[in-house]
């Protein structure tokens, strides 16, 4: 099963940045424990969480994934975006990922030549890549110095990570549990942590319209969904708001997105069971980037 855009360095490079260039705006440093929820079929974003300047990085997904063979070429790829100092790639290649920047150049306000040097020493990148071996094997869960990956994290008791960071890409819009999911986040948080998520409200093909989703009723949705092991969840944005807020953490900024709504959208008079109460706020916005802060 795929997830997408993960196994391309480019893609990931490009993720990683704006979550890094979001956090550093507030935090005025390079996060040295990060923490991704849902890094799919590689952990390239987590490879250049690394190059970036992070010294730990926990992957932790909903299952196993099979792109762990490709790692090493998107990290030989991700060595040279670092190395050329490459500008952030922009909607022009990337149209779908959030959130926009003012500026897609290459940060060297965080990452200057320096760090680049520090980053890409012999003895640093011969330690990242013993991390990335170790990964090779069959285990589910595997702790390295660097690098730590954790699936299924929703029925694993997690190590004390205490991160800077922790940030995920359309992901939230997967998890069934949402309440765990946050209330996991929360448990491993310090007051300095930071969480930086995109979440995705649209139909994800099970509609024409982007968010025909809430048109269908509970019955029929569990017919659509089918027995898939994951699929989007259908909870709008307020639900993730309140989340935050009754798990301690402070919304520092929220961008919506409403680029779906129009001709591409149903009409309110379609929502069916408890979509039939969704805000105009919740019935238009498509898709949000949200950063908060951990304050309990």
């Amino acid at each position: 099963m795929s997830t997408g855009g993960s196994c391309d360095a480019r893609y990931c490079y490009s993720v990683w940045m704006r979550h890094l260039i979001n956090y550093y705006n507030e935090s005025g440093k390079i996060p040295s424990i990060v923490v991704e929820f849902g890094p799919g079929d590689s952990i390239g974003t987590g490879i250049a969480a690394l190059l970036s300047g992070c010294d730990q990085y926990y992957a932790l997904d909903f299952m196993k994934y099979s792109g762990m063979e490709n790692v090493m070429n998107i990290y030989d790829q991700m060595i040279t975006l670092f190395k050329n100092h490459t500008d952030v790639p922009d909607d022009r290649e990337y149209p779908k990922i959030k959130p926009k920047l003012e500026s897609y150049k290459f940060p060297d306000h965080i990452i200057s030549p320096e760090v680049i040097d520090k980053n890409l020493s012999d003895e640093r990148l011969d330690a990242i890549k013993e991390s990335l071996n170790n990964l090779s094997n069959d285990h589910n869960i595997i702790i390295n110095n660097m690098i730590s990956y954790l699936a299924p994290w929703e029925n694993t008791i997690l190590p004390e990570i205490n991160p800077e960071l922790i940030f995920s890409q359309a992901v939230l819009e997967h998890i069934d549990n949402l309440e765990n999911a946050y209330s996991v986040m929360a448990s491993i948080s310090v007051k300095e942590t930071y969480m930086s998520h995109d979440i995705d409200f649209k139909s994800h093909g099970c509609s024409k319209y982007w968010n025909g989703q809430w048109s269908y009723s509970d019955s029929l949705w569990q017919t659509i969904r089918g027995t898939r092991p994951y699929f989007i969840n259908r909870e709008p944005l307020s639900t993730h708001l309140k989340l935050f807020s009754k798990n301690g953490f402070k919304i520092i900024k929220c961008i919506q997105n409403n680029e779906g709504f129009g001709s591409s959208s149903i009409s309110r008079k379609k929502l069916r069971g408890k979509f039939t109460r969704l805000s105009d706020d919740d019935f238009q916005t498509s898709s949000a980037y949200i950063l908060a802060k951990y304050n309990e």
